[in-house]
């Protein structure tokens, strides 16, 4: 009878690689500049219209990011150094929540809004607000954030960016 090897014995299952949530670098500015770039063009494509993807690009791109890392708290997950999502929060307003579309319905978004509500609490905040794309209404519905008031930009192309002012008491 042939032995088998230890290998072929155990089962081969992938070594989970570590998970970090840290505050994000001025140094991970490239890296936050594509992870939300990237999560915009899949995670709006077909919600909104090119106009609208486009300007959502641009009010994130590389001198707001930057802004926020300077003024703010940027916090980012991070696996096997590649970003997976992140979220800021600058003054009592958080912004920039994005999850890499193969990450996202994880608990990643989820534990970065708590993360960044409790240092908003810690601020001595007693409240946040945010603006609310239409693919993140129910997500932010489910975290206890009131929608306030819809609201739309109007494209140069006549089309809408359409989303809401939300906020949220910190418990």
């Amino acid at each position: 009878m042939r032995k088998k090897s230890l290998a072929a014995l155990l089962p081969m299952r992938p070594i989970p690689s570590p998970l970090v949530l840290r505050r994000a670098r001025e140094s991970d500015l490239e890296a936050l500049l594509l992870l939300i770039h990237d999560t915009i063009d899949v995670s709006y494509r077909g919600v909104y219209p090119e106009s609208a993807i486009e300007f959502f690009k641009n009010h994130h791109r590389r001198e707001r990011i930057l802004e926020r890392l300077r003024g703010g708290v940027v916090l980012v997950f991070e696996r096997t150094n590649r970003l997976i999502a992140t979220g800021a929060l600058v003054g009592n307003e958080i912004l920039g929540v994005f999850v890499s579309p193969d990450h996202q319905r994880r608990g990643f978004g989820r534990r970065i809004m708590l993360v960044l509500e409790s240092h908003a609490k810690g601020l001595g905040l007693r409240s946040v607000t945010l603006s609310v794309s239409l693919p993140a209404e129910r997500f932010y519905r489910a975290i206890g954030y009131e929608l306030l008031k819809p609201r739309h930009i109007k494209m140069p192309d006549g089309e809408r960016l359409d989303y809401w002012e939300a906020w949220k008491i910190i418990p």
